[in-house]
Order: C-alpha cells, then structure tokens, then sequence
C-alpha cells in the first residue's frame, strides 16, 4: 500500500474533492437515513419514520451542506478532504498490517507447523561430514525426452 505524502494530498485535483464531498455527503444522508429508520423501529412506514426525525436531522444537515459546499465551493471542502485522507490512509495502514499479521501467525504458522510435525517434510538429519546436501539429477540420455515432457 502506498503512503502519499501529505503534500501531494493536499494538491490533488479539485474533480476529485468535489467527488469525495458528493460520496461524503451522500453517505452521511445515507447514516442519518438509517439512524432515523432505527428510531421508527426498523419500519417502513412514512408516518413513523417521520415521527423522530431529530436524531437524524443533524447527519442530514451536514451531509446537506457537504454536498452543496462540495458542488459549489470545493476549496472549503478541501480541509475536511485532506484530514480525511490522512485518517484513511493511516487506518489502512494498521488494519492492513493488522490482518496481515494476524493471517500470519493465526493461518500460515500453525500450518507450517503442522506439516514439519506430521508430514516429514525435513526427514534429513544435519551431517557435519558432508560438504553439501546437493543431490545430483538423473537426465535420460534418450533425446526423445526432451521432445515430449509431459
């Protein structure tokens, strides 16, 4: 994964803030659409949905203003873009180290040690009187072998 400089984020181009404030605004209207839909006990109805809309009208709000200030003035969205990226490339930094690590030791090295332990892979005791453990290939001397291999 790549790191960017904090530099290079802060110059990038504004096609691409004004797509993060669409996407940004978009999914905070989503959060508060969920929120309010807990609120009227995960029903479909429109009067209960309505009933409590105080709890979402905050995420609505602001997702609002994301996505008019992002269309209209992208250089105001342009802090909360680069603190944004910041924070998710510092994020995808731990968790990818995280569930790499975690795959390592949890996945790969227990079955590693399964299969020294139990399927005689390294049979060869170490013999300090030979000078190398090379073992020389058999080649046919039939040149017929080297036309059909497999």
């Amino acid at each position: 994964m790549e790191i960017r400089n904090p530099k290079t984020i802060w110059k990038d181009p504004q096609a691409a803030i004004v797509d993060f404030g669409r996407v940004f605004g978009i999914g905070l209207f989503i959060i508060g659409s969920v929120i309010q839909w807990a609120q009227a006990d995960w029903q479909f109805s429109w009067s209960s949905f309505v009933a409590n809309s105080e709890h979402s009208f905050m995420w609505w709000f602001v997702g609002g203003m994301t996505l008019s200030l992002s269309t209209i003035t992208p250089w105001l969205i342009r802090p909360i873009y680069f603190i944004w990226m910041l924070f998710g490339q510092t994020m995808g930094y731990l968790v990818n180290q995280v569930i790499l690590g975690l795959t390592f030791y949890l996945l790969f090295a227990p079955v590693g040690l399964l299969y020294r332990r139990w399927c005689g892979v390294i049979t060869k005791n170490f013999d300090k009187e030979k000078d190398t453990y090379w073992e020389e290939k058999k080649i046919p001397k039939n040149k017929n072998y080297y036309y059909q291999q497999f």
